[in-house]
């Protein structure tokens, strides 16, 4: 989750399963309507998870990603990830799994 909207960028250093995480969740909102002008949503499967993406507004460089086995650059949106629901289901991966 994070602590409002924050820079794709600040993700650079991800595991290979917190990016496959994240990367689902950045495509399934960029492939979503638009919630709001340049707001794309989309949810987890499990629906506990929400990602906000703002496409209006992308930083001055392109992020790169750089999970174990690769690197993906792409715009450097601000995303805003939230827990919408509890019970069980399927977690994002922790930071501490990048370690």
């Amino acid at each position: 989750m994070t602590d409002g909207s924050v820079r794709v960028s600040t993700f650079a250093e991800l595991s290979t399963a917190q990016f496959t995480f994240l990367f689902q969740l950045i495509g399934d909102a960029l492939a979503a309507v638009p919630s709001s002008p340049g707001k794309h949503t989309a949810r987890s499967n499990d629906g506990r998870i929400e990602i906000v993406v703002d496409t209006n507004s992308t930083g001055p460089n392109d992020a790169e990603l750089a999970p174990p086995d690769g690197t993906l650059r792409l715009k450097d949106y601000l995303v805003q990830i939230t827990l919408v629901s509890s019970g069980p289901a399927r977690t994002a991966p922790s930071q501490k799994d990048a370690a």
